[in-house]
């Protein structure tokens, strides 16, 4: 795997759990979307079709909406429902970079329709819980958006070489 695709995956991982020390984080999510921008960036330099240049200003999106939701979220405006919506600026970025770059795959095959309907649920669960309240939804949404980065991480693997097949 090349180095841009270990950023990314990296950054999904880290974006995805939480590494905290007594409650201190030691890797911030701004850290794990930071290394997924990086790796969209060495990924695609210059991006020329509309696909990579819409990837690209998704991460750009993600990783600032990311930065502004923790700026914001530790001072008193934390607990507004605009802040909140922050969340699901990132969700909805998150799924365009997402599904831009499993496109951008030679070999597309069922997986980013599915990625795509694991965020998309993930996004309404986290919109229902915000507006009406809890119950189950927060759990639906929470699985949701994990197969969906999971989806995400199978579909950047490179491809496994049989015995025989020149590199």
């Amino acid at each position: 795997m090349n180095k841009p695709m270990k950023r990314i995956v990296w950054g999904i991982v880290l974006a995805t759990f939480s590494i905290n020390l007594f409650g201190i984080p030691i890797f911030p999510k701004i850290v794990g979307y930071g290394l997924w921008l990086w790796g969209i960036c060495g990924l695609i330099p210059e991006p020329e079709q509309t696909e990579e240049k819409w990837t690209k200003g998704a991460g750009i999106l993600m990783t600032a909406a990311c930065g502004i939701g923790m700026a914001v979220g530790w001072t008193p405006l934390g607990d507004g429902l605009w802040v909140r919506q922050i969340g699901a600026i990132l969700m909805v970025s998150e799924t365009v970079c997402g599904f831009g770059l499993m496109n951008m795959q030679e070999d597309r095959g069922w997986m980013p329709e599915w990625y795509l309907s694991c965020s998309l649920a993930a996004l309404f669960c986290y919109e229902y819980v915000i507006t009406i309240g809890g119950g189950m939804a927060g759990f639906w949404g929470g699985a949701a958006g994990i197969a969906a980065r999971i989806l995400l991480i199978v579909k950047l693997q490179p491809n496994q070489k049989r015995e025989g097949e020149p590199e």
